[in-house]
């Protein structure tokens, strides 16, 4: 016999089997055990989502780290260079989104946490200095 008529006729004794009353449900049976190795591979790939959300996560934060450090690194070495209020905005956006973070997460990190202090405190002595332009170049 060929498989496909050995599947007709256990699927066809499957469906008597099922609607007389016998305690012994096939189609039920394979069911539970299909519905089970469904739900194992749900579970597997949330693992896994998680493990990518996590390394997505570091990633941006350390995005974060890394524009405040370099920006700081940048007002250090050219003291006198004025930047764009979109620049500004950029960086006070990324220092408030990664002090959210490690607030959140209940994480400490000197270097950055002074990095961000300076940088706060340079981009109000623009604004009082009136050392920021737009990007046409006026002063903003």
């Amino acid at each position: 016999m060929s498989s496909g008529v050995i599947l007709l006729v256990i699927t066809i004794l499957s469906v008597i089997i099922e609607i007389t009353p016998i305690k012994f449900n096939p189609i039920s049976l394979i069911g539970k055990v299909v519905n089970k190795d469904i739900l194992n591979e749900i579970k597997k790939v949330n693992v896994k989502v998680d493990g990518v959300e996590s390394k997505l996560d570091n990633h941006i934060v350390m995005s974060y780290r890394d524009d405040i450090l370099q920006f700081q690194d940048k007002l250090l070495n050219y003291p006198n260079r004025t930047y764009t209020m979109e620049v500004w905005n950029h960086i006070i956006s990324s220092c408030d989104a990664y002090d959210k973070y490690v607030t959140d997460n209940h994480i400490s990190n000197g270097q950055v946490t002074e990095a961000i202090i300076f940088i706060k405190g340079c981009h109000q002595k623009a604004l009082n200095d009136r050392r920021i332009t737009n990007l046409k170049g006026d002063a903003a």
